[in-house]
């Protein structure tokens, strides 16, 4: 029937024109690409290169080096530009290097630009990183804050072990935080905020609740002055400007006295004026102008140490030294006895000795006197005698403190 139909019905010659281009020799378009999609599937499939696509060249996690270093920067993830080439903030769009060489920062004839990143820990005591490091993205928005949570355990163990890298050669430090960087400066709002867990109250009341280990202001005996330490908590502060930090997330891993600043972006997509953009990094600079580079770390272990575990030092310290002090007291009460019943033997004999052993006996104790009391003026000025002199003073103070309430600070 269809035969009858066809031979009754001839096809006109423009449509059997096309039929015959889309003869089985050569498919329609849609069949041509779902064939060519399937043979390279088929391709792929047996072919182990194709399967495993090379990897580009990347960027490392880190470029901080092993000594102690006055700075590092902290970004928010490596772009795509920086992965390809390898070299930190290499973006031509982004103002980083511009903004490092005119501050001063990257000493601008040494260093030219994104070139010379791996320079910058050795020869300005500044080094790199990135909160998302080897994670690769232009588009910051793309990563959510579920992203930062699984990126701040790295991002932390590398400030740590930094740390770490550059006490190793401090002589004396068991902590392995005294050549921490002098400053973590974040080149950008939102990698800081993020490493909080807890979202920004509504409140502009909300209140930082530290014990007292960690109070806000806190002395520090050091050079003898008091130093405000920044405080820790998980809730995000619903106010951030930028500048030093006295509120840091919970967890943080250097040790207090290394300052946290948060400055302007520098990428080319953040809209402010060159003067808005450029100041905090100029504040930046002023306050590394005071590190001498290279650093002389020296070890500050006692005073990193909570005030409670200081006085265990240091009372762990008298009371080793004060059994040897004894025992020279001792040693040295019977050599004085002893050459007192010679002396007295000497002048029963004779009394003019004996008078001249008196003059010079009361002649000695004079001078000694004097002399320990000039001892006891000096060493009280000492900032270390005058420590161990206030030890149990400060102790007990202490006790009352944590018997006592501990009292907020607003910071907001």
């Amino acid at each position: 029937m269809f035969d009858a139909f066809r031979l009754c019905n001839p096809l006109p010659a423009a449509f059997s024109s096309s039929q015959s281009a889309t003869s089985p020799e050569q498919p329609s378009p849609s069949k041509r690409r779902r064939s060519s999609s399937s043979v390279q599937h088929q391709a792929g499939a047996g072919s182990p290169q194709a399967a495993v696509p090379p990897a580009p060249r990347g960027l490392p996690l880190e470029k901080l080096g092993d000594a102690p270093l006055r700075c590092i920067i902290v970004g928010h993830n490596p772009s795509d530009h920086a992965w390809a080439s390898g070299h930190c903030y290499s973006n031509p769009t982004n103002r980083l290097w511009p903004i490092l060489r005119e501050t001063g920062i990257a000493p601008p004839d040494e260093i030219a630009g994104a070139q010379d990143d791996d320079k910058m820990p050795k020869v300005a005591g500044v080094g790199f990183t990135d909160v998302g490091s080897g994670h690769p993205g232009t588009d910051s928005s793309q990563f959510t804050s579920q992203d930062f949570e699984q990126w701040r355990p790295g991002f932390y163990s590398r400030l740590a072990k930094q740390a770490e890298r550059a006490s190793a050669a401090i002589p004396g430090c068991t902590c392995s935080s005294c050549g921490a960087p002098v400053v973590v400066a974040f080149s950008g709002k939102r990698q800081f905020q993020e490493l909080f867990a807890r979202a920004a109250t509504k409140s502009r009341n909300a209140q930082a609740v530290l014990p007292p280990a960690l109070a806000p202001v806190a002395a520090v005996e050091s050079a003898g002055c008091q130093t405000r330490l920044p405080v820790l908590q998980e809730r995000r502060p619903s106010r951030m400007d930028t500048g030093r930090q006295w509120i840091l997330p919970a967890g943080w891993p250097l040790p207090l006295h290394t300052e946290v600043w948060v400055l302007t972006s520098t990428s080319g997509a953040a809209p402010m004026t060159r003067e808005q953009r450029i100041a905090p990094w100029q504040a930046l600079a002023q306050r590394l102008t005071a590190e001498a580079w290279p650093r002389q770390c020296v070890a500050r272990c006692i005073e990193l140490q909570p005030r409670g575990q200081q006085h265990a030092v240091t009372g762990h310290a008298a009371f080793t030294v004060a059994p040897t002090l004894s025992a020279c007291i001792g040693l040295a009460g019977d050599a004085a006895c002893s050459a007192v019943t010679s002396l007295a033997a000497a002048a029963a004999a004779n009394p003019l000795v004996g008078i001249i052993i008196a003059a010079l006996l009361c002649v000695a104790v004079a001078v000694g006197g004097l002399t320990a009391a000039a001892s006891l003026g000096w060493l009280g000025r000492r900032p270390a005698f005058s420590y161990l002199m206030q030890s149990k003073q400060r102790f007990e103070q202490d006790k009352e403190e944590q018997a006592q309430p501990v009292e907020t600070e607003q910071f907001w």
